[in-house]
């Protein structure tokens, strides 16, 4: 057994809670350079049907280019795309239109597109998790609502990337049918190393995951152009966007450093609501309306403050036109069921008006909580109804405590340089809220050396069953355990027995 890798881990174990560092096993799936892929992405994943046409859209930096082929992939799952269209929009953006292949599989895909660029020869894009082939229909709707991931903070010995990592596990563990994520996911926005981080922890989910900014992913961001091309666009995606979903339709918005909406997305907002009169709306916002739960009846921003005004959100009271616009617009639109939101760090179940959903989440690794970090799952149907399908024991669904507390889950991953081993560290409070039979933890190695070869180390018979599938690079191990509070455990996927003792000094 790797013993001496074992006790390795569990020093590393106690010198993390001394230091504010943490090894993440983040994995590297998206090809980000000066040309990248900014639609589709994995925070807005487009819901594709065998035989349809979707367009690729490049940012080029005013590169020329031209693509070569294209291919879309996901676990155990590859197949050609042919390559209908291709031109420029415009002098840095270029689009690519591809045939989504008869045949294929119901799974969250990646595109990959080979393309020639003039004076640096071939190269390839990659964008991981953003086709989405389902034949659901969606009457309804199992989301993981997670907010403030705050990557780049630090709290009592532990990093909002972390505590983040907490959702990323769980996200793959529960029965959902997406995740949410409401902003703030970077605690600067200019931190191009946190947003890499956030970016390769993300798509560790296997679920499709829709995602808006925060004012923080602002932060520190001087211009639009900035924000579009060297940060929050290049590492997450879109700043507002629309995606449909069954009978629904998702809309995310961008609150900006200042969190209201500014003219043009309000007009933006608008057009695009007048295009879906038969679905059911989820708008996703970082700044919700009112931060408390409660029944909120209005018609106008100047009756919302004058008749609740401690309860609204200050940056609304700030920018009491562009509530009035937003407040006039949710008014218009009777389909709008729900806003999801975040920047609060609260849990909140409003009603707007006797017809809106407005609900908030605590935050996922924000050091500044009301009671707790966490996430919950809520689940829509498209006549409205709302519903809690994870409630822990105890707690009230439409309280301001009512997510699972992460403060009482500490789950680290620890790979090698190469990728040939991929380790988990569970422990679980005897508070934590969840207890999960048989669900799977994901490890990801070098495709590059044969299956066999990889071996489990540790407390492996807490596994129940495993399996494996080629995923481009790399090799995803799904290890099938139980989430139970109070129990501890490592277990190691390794392609080595590792023989050599540590060599550990200290330094006075």
């Amino acid at each position: 057994m790797l013993r001496s890798l074992i006790s390795a881990l569990l020093l590393l174990l106690i010198t993390i809670t001394i230091v504010p560092t943490i090894v993440s096993a983040s994995v590297p799936l998206e090809t980000l350079d000066d040309i990248y892929i900014v639609d589709p992405r994995y925070s807005v994943p487009l819901v594709i049907k065998p035989g349809s046409l979707v367009n690729i859209t490049i940012y080029t930096k005013g590169h020329v280019i031209k693509a070569l082929s294209a291919r879309i992939i996901a676990p155990n799952l590859s197949y050609g795309a042919e390559i209908k269209a291709q031109g420029n929009i415009s002098k840095d953006y270029y689009y690519v239109t591809i045939a989504i292949p008869e045949g294929i599989k119901e799974e969250l895909y990646d595109v990959i597109l080979k393309v020639v660029v003039e004076g640096k020869g071939n190269i390839t894009l990659r964008s991981p998790r953003s086709l989405w082939y389902t034949t659901k229909e969606f009457n309804e709707l199992t989301i993981v609502h997670i907010g403030d991931s705050i990557i780049g903070g630090f709290y009592a010995g532990r990093t909002a990337a972390e505590m983040y990592l907490q959702t990323v596990v769980y996200s793959n563990m529960l029965d959902a049918d997406i995740v949410v994520m409401v902003g703030d996911d970077v605690d600067v926005g200019n931190d191009v190393a946190s947003l890499e981080i956030f970016n390769m922890l993300t798509n560790q989910i296997r679920k499709p995951t829709y995602i808006i900014p925060g004012n923080h992913d602002w932060a520190q961001v001087t211009t639009l152009k900035e924000f579009l091309y060297y940060y929050y666009g290049k590492y997450v995606g879109p700043r507002y966007w629309v995606r449909e979903l069954g009978k629904f339709v998702l809309i995310g918005l961008d609150g900006g450093y200042e969190n209201y909406l500014d003219d043009t997305q309000l007009k933006w907002l608008n057009k695009t609501l007048s295009m879906y009169p038969d679905r059911s709306v989820i708008i996703i916002i970082h700044p919700p309306i009112v931060m408390d739960p409660g029944n909120y009846t209005f018609k106008s921003a100047d009756e919302l403050i004058s008749k609740y005004e401690k309860n609204v959100l200050g940056a609304w009271k700030a920018h009491k036109d562009s509530l009035d616009k937003f407040i006039k617009i949710l008014n218009k639109y009777t389909n709008i069921i729900a806003i999801i939101a975040g920047d609060t760090h609260k849990d909140c179940v409003a009603r707007l008006n006797d017809r809106i959903w407005l609900i908030t989440v605590t935050a996922a690794g924000h050091p500044n909580v009301y009671k707790f970090r966490g996430f919950r799952v809520i689940k829509l149907y498209s006549d409205g109804r709302l519903e809690f399908p994870v409630v822990p024991k105890g707690k009230n669904p439409y309280g301001t405590e009512a997510s699972i507390n992460t403060d009482y889950s500490l789950i680290r991953e620890f790979t090698d340089e190469k990728y040939t081993m991929f380790a988990y560290n569970v422990e679980l409070s005897p508070k934590f809220e969840l207890k999960l039979s048989n669900v799977p933890l994901y490890f990801y190695v070098n495709a590059s050396v044969e299956p066999s070869e990889y071996k489990f180390y540790g407390n492996v018979s807490l596994i129940k069953s495993y399996d494996f599938a080629y995923y481009g690079d790399f090799l995803i191990f799904r290890a099938y355990v139980d989430i139970v509070p109070g129990l501890n455990y490592t277990i190691i996927l390794a392609s080595y027995e590792d023989k050599v003792p540590p060599k550990v000094s200290i330094k006075p």
